[in-house]
This record gives C-alpha cells, sequence and structure tokens, in this order.
C-alpha cells in the first residue's frame, strides 16, 4: 500500500522535478510503512491530500510533517470519543435508581409535638445544669 500511495503522490506532479523518481518513490514509501495505511491513502488523495494544496513537488521532510499532523489528528479524535464514552458511562451510573433507605428501628415521631409529648423538652449542650463535651459545666 505504500508504494501504492507513493506512486500516487509522484504521478501528481511532473516527473522532471525530480531528479531519480525510483529513489524519491523509495524514500516516501519507507516514510509511509511508519504510519497506518489510511493516513497514506488520505495524502495521496488529488483532491483532499498533499498533492490538492502543494504546487511543487513536496520534500520528504514536508510529507512526513503532513502524515504527522493527519496521525495527531487521529490520536486527538480518538482520544475526545473515548472521553465522551466515558462522560456517558460516569452519567448512566449517576441516574441508576439509588437503593431503598434501610427502615428505621424502633417508633419513629413524626413531628414535634409527638416527640415534645414523649421526651420533654429538649436541652442543649451549653444549658445550665448540662455538662459540656470537655467537662465544662455551665455554672462556671
Amino acid at each position: 500500500m505504500a508504494k501504492y500511495h507513493a506512486k500516487l503522490i509522484l504521478g501528481c506532479y511532473r516527473a522532471a522535478e525530480v531528479s531519480d523518481p525510483d529513489v524519491y518513490t523509495t524514500a516516501i514509501m519507507a516514510l509511509l510503512t511508519r504510519y497506518p495505511a489510511d493516513i497514506g491513502a488520505r495524502l495521496s488523495d488529488p483532491k483532499n491530500g498533499i498533492a490538492g494544496w502543494i504546487k511543487w513537488l513536496p520534500t520528504v521532510s514536508e510529507i512526513r510533517e503532513e502524515c504527522d499532523r493527519l496521525q495527531a489528528a487521529d490520536v486527538a479524535a480518538a482520544k475526545r470519543r473515548a472521553d465522551a464514552a466515558e462522560q456517558w458511562r460516569l452519567r448512566d451510573e449517576l441516574e441508576r435508581p439509588l437503593p431503598p433507605l434501610p427502615q428505621p428501628r424502633g417508633q419513629v415521631l413524626s413531628n414535634y409535638d409527638q416527640a415534645f409529648a414523649k421526651h420533654g423538652r429538649p436541652t442543649g449542650v451549653f444549658e445550665t445544669g448540662r455538662e459540656h463535651p470537655y467537662g465544662i459545666t455551665s455554672e462556671e
């Protein structure tokens, strides 16, 4: 595939621009073998590839830069897809129904008046006659 795409790239330019077409084709082929096949296919596309926007025969380094740019865009797109999938997974996890709350033990009084009738007036920590957490009484 790399040889095919290298020949496509070279075929889009004038043959007089290359001093040795075999060496150029071999260099581009060796370069394209280091990248996924779809990058070579996108690079050699006459409409959207490198021949569509570079007027003169590109150097090997220009082709490498374009391959790196395409690969970086592919990696970023894959990361975006993975991040979106993770966000959807987390959203779905948060939307799961919550387990039922455990039933309270003993009698539950439904309002303040019932609690007051049963237990008397509630007292706070700082009221007279009540001991503070650190052993200090309110009378001191």
